[in-house]
């Protein structure tokens, strides 16, 4: 699964389940509309999570800072 920010591709999410419990999220952050300009930048990390408690337990700290 993978969503983008459809208005200016500055943030995009994945995330994958292995079969055997756990859950990778990726989270990349990009410089907004100039993906190719001489000063562009992105950041990814990659979080690897327990399905099911501790999936539910990042997805409510998430939920909170962005004020959900």
């Amino acid at each position: 699964m993978t969503a983008t920010d459809a208005d200016t591709g500055e943030m995009e999410v994945d995330a994958h389940h292995d079969g055997r419990g756990h859950v990778a999220i990726g989270v990349m952050l990009r410089r907004a509309r100039q993906a190719y300009a001489h000063d562009a930048w992105s950041a990814r990390a990659v979080f690897v999570v327990e399905a099911g408690e501790e999936m539910t337990r990042l997805a409510a700290d998430v939920r909170d800072l962005l004020g959900g």
